[in-house]
C-alpha cells in the first residue's frame, strides 16, 4: 500500500519499483567511475551506493556495471539505461518540481507593505 511505502521506502524495491534515488545513484556512479567516489559525492557510504546499484540491477533484471574493470564501466544494458532513460527521467522530474514550485509561488498572496 502507499502508506507502507511511506513508512518503509525499502518496500518499493521489494515490489520491483524503480526509484528516483536509485537512478540518481546509478548516474553518480557512472560519472564518478567508482562506487566509493560516487558515495563521497553523494555524502553516503560506499556500501549504501553498492546496495542501491544492486537493488536497481535486481529490479531491472540486468547487470548495469562491469565491476571487474577500473574505472567501473557500463555494460550494454547500463549504457542504454543511461543514454536513453536515466537522464530523461531525472530531467523530467526536475522540470516537474520546478513547475510545481512556480505554481505554488504564484498562488501565494503578495505581501503588503505597511503604509507609512
Amino acid at each position: 500500500s502507499t502508506e507502507s511505502l511511506r513508512n518503509d521506502p525499502r518496500q518499493a524495491l521489494d515490489n520491483g519499483d524503480l526509484t528516483l534515488r536509485s537512478l540518481r545513484v546509478f548516474v553518480a556512479v557512472e560519472e564518478a567511475g567508482s562506487m566509493a567516489l560516487a558515495a563521497g559525492r553523494l555524502g553516503t557510504s560506499a556500501s549504501a551506493v553498492t546496495q542501491q546499484v544492486s537493488n536497481l540491477e535486481q529490479v531491472l533484471g540486468a547487470r548495469l556495471f562491469d565491476r571487474a574493470v577500473r574505472p567501473i564501466a557500463l555494460t550494454d544494458p547500463g549504457g542504454i539505461l543511461l543514454r536513453v532513460h536515466a537522464h530523461r527521467i531525472l530531467d523530467a522530474v526536475g522540470e516537474a518540481r520546478a513547475e510545481m514550485m512556480e505554481l505554488n509561488l504564484a498562488s501565494m498572496p503578495e505581501l503588503q507593505h505597511p503604509s507609512s
